[in-house]
């Protein structure tokens, strides 16, 4: 063989001829080229001036043939624990604190501005979160009890109506008397309800206290309007105490639902109002602001005894079975009427 070409990934294809020599070089520090034999060159990758090993949190240099060439482990600042000292409340706030929150750590809820504690006819205002900024007891607006009961009625009171009496009735001369309802009786009057909602109390205006020994108590009943709108199912009752060291004036007490009731009303409903009261006809028992009999009878009332006397009143009725409300229990017999002159005591309900 007297020549042969030799060609490349780059410049033209050259010639070898007789005497000439083929020399195979190495790439500018990247690769080397050794002779290690007659007839045999050995080509290897240059070392670089990295230290071989493993490295954590790397910090490298490439050159351009893609090669580390300078190498060295870093660090990471690890946060350590804390407790908040933040506080939740309506403003976003960023943090600069190099440190993380424990995981059974919690943030306190800021303080508003309202004084805790219990508000009545209560003015409030809340803001974007849903939290009370702002709280007032109001005074429960002006009273709507009708006829404003007399000039002896002060105060102002919640809108409701009179149990038994609703928008009809005049306060009976403003003179109160004990409770002259002997032989243990719960006395009874139909009532239309002229608003809707939960009941929540029921209000008694009392003149003088009890002189017997003892407080006196009070049990007010409604029953659900049953067949033919007769008193049907006991719904619910209100003890009442008016205690011998209490005060006079306005005496509530809380409305508690039968077995299977509730204690929601609405506009129209018709309902059994019963009244009862210890002491029986004592003259040492409480003294009550009444209605009196000829001052109810243009109220609408269900006439549900068979007596026809003169003397049998339609506005007052009791069962043949003694006791308070919750004693006479469900469908009462209502087969008895008192006279003319029958009183109905002023009392009416709040809503929840």
């Amino acid at each position: 063989m007297t020549s042969f070409d030799v060609a490349g990934d780059a410049g033209a294809t050259q010639t070898v001829g007789n005497g000439d020599t083929l020399t195979l070089q190495g790439s500018g520090g990247i690769t080397k080229v050794t002779m290690s034999a007659t007839d045999t060159a050995t080509i290897s990758l240059e070392n670089t001036a990295v230290t071989p090993g493993s490295y954590t949190l790397a910090s490298i240099t490439v050159d351009a043939q893609g090669r580390i060439t300078a190498a060295s482990s870093g660090s990471v600042s690890v946060p350590s624990g804390a407790n908040p000292t933040a506080t939740v409340s309506g403003t976003a706030v960023n943090g600069t604190a190099g440190t993380f929150m424990r995981s059974d750590a919690a943030p306190a809820l800021a303080d508003t501005a309202v004084t805790p504690g219990s508000y009545t006819n209560a003015s409030l205002t809340v803001d974007a979160q849903g939290r009370l900024t702002a709280a007032s007891s109001g005074a429960g607006g002006a009273s709507e009890i009708p006829n404003s009961l007399g000039s002896s009625m002060t105060g102002t009171y919640p809108p409701s109506e009179h149990l038994g009496v609703g928008y009809n009735g005049t306060n009976w001369n403003n003179a109160p008397l004990n409770t002259s309802w002997a032989n243990g009786l719960t006395r009874i009057r139909p009532h239309v309800m002229q608003q809707s909602g939960t009941l929540s109390k029921v209000v008694l205006w009392v003149a003088a206290l009890p002189t017997g020994g003892s407080d006196q108590d009070f049990e007010i009943g409604l029953w659900n309007a049953g067949t033919n709108n007769i008193a049907g199912t006991l719904k619910c009752t209100a003890p009442v105490t008016v205690a011998e060291a209490g005060s006079t004036g306005i005496v509530t007490g809380e409305w508690a639902a039968e077995a299977g009731e509730d204690l929601t009303i609405a506009i129209g409903e018709v309902y059994w109002v019963g009244f009862f009261g210890t002491y029986g006809s004592s003259a040492a028992a409480t003294q009550l602001y009444f209605f009196g009999g000829s001052d109810m009878s243009s109220y609408p009332a269900r006439r549900t005894n068979n007596s026809t006397a003169s003397t049998s009143d339609m506005g007052r009725f009791y069962p043949t079975t003694s006791g308070s409300p919750s004693t006479v229990g469900d469908n009462p017999t209502i087969n008895n009427a008192d006279a003319a002159s029958a009183q109905w005591p002023i009392m009416w309900y709040q809503l929840a």
